[in-house]
């Protein structure tokens, strides 16, 4: 019984692989993978020539994420030495405070 579920399943798994792969070759034969590679060659040519920019632009975003996670946990900070948690570290957390928002 058990034999039997298997090869009904391992029937059903080759008969999906194939029509993905029958689905594949037939958009290659419509000509999918050369609007595809020309586009690629399109985006190539841009990014080379403007690659710095880009860069930057990647650099210039993930610092914001940086600090924007750095301004969460100072404020998370901020909120316990308000609150009577931890009253020593009140100057330590206005500093980095003031120094994340600088930033």
């Amino acid at each position: 019984m058990e034999n039997t579920n298997l090869a009904e399943r391992d029937f059903f798994f080759l008969r999906e692989k194939m029509r993905k792969q029958n689905r594949v070759w037939k958009k290659i034969k419509e000509g999918k993978l050369k609007k595809l590679t020309a586009q690629l060659l399109w985006m190539y040519l841009y990014v080379r020539r403007y690659w710095l920019l880009i860069a930057f632009y990647v650099l210039l975003g993930a610092s914001g994420s940086v600090l924007s996670l750095g301004f969460s946990l100072v404020t998370r900070d901020l909120v316990d030495a308000v609150t009577g948690m931890n009253t020593k570290g009140i100057g330590r957390v206005v500093a980095l405070y003031v120094g994340v928002g600088v930033g």
